[in-house]
């Protein structure tokens, strides 16, 4: 999975985001393991991981939502 911004995601723990942007990457995102997209208020990694943590942790995000 690659998120896009625009697109609905679900989350490991049911709540459903948009994701609104994506930040440039600067020494302080990538030493602290956050990614440059934002879902919820919070920062993730394209393949829809949250911070270090693994696909299955709660808040990392399980799939893409259809809008229809």
């Amino acid at each position: 999975m690659k998120l896009e911004v625009g697109k609905k995601y679900r989350l490991n723990n049911g709540e459903v985001h948009i994701c609104t942007k994506k930040h440039e990457m600067d020494s302080r995102l990538e030493r602290l393991e956050y990614g440059p997209f934002e879902i919820g208020g919070l920062l993730y990694h394209e393949d829809g991981r949250f911070a270090n943590c693994g696909a299955d942790f709660e808040i990392s995000v399980a799939k893409e939502v259809s809008n229809g």
